[in-house]
């Protein structure tokens, strides 16, 4: 959970990257904008969108680590505190 969030930020948060995965599934990551994301959970274009994310890319960082966060951790403890990328 974000740190500092209350209930009805985490919801909107929730809401915003449900939308946002259907919506790149549907068109793509490139032509899905964040009013079309806002939009599409049920709240106003942009202030909604820019109260719960910086930017897309904020978004989608969000989204890429909510899947993939038990395979990070399983990564960083199979390579120890100082991997090496080689």
């Amino acid at each position: 959970m974000p740190k500092g969030l209350q209930h009805k930020g985490i919801v909107r948060r929730n809401k915003m990257i449900y939308a946002a995965v259907k919506l790149f599934l549907e068109n793509g990551y490139e032509k899905t904008t964040t009013a079309s994301i806002a939009k599409a959970a049920g709240m106003s274009p942009l202030f909604r969108f820019f109260a719960a994310f910086d930017n897309k890319e904020a978004l989608l960082l969000t989204l890429v680590k909510t899947m993939f966060g038990s395979q990070f951790d399983k990564a960083e403890k199979l390579l120890g505190e100082t991997p090496d990328p080689l």
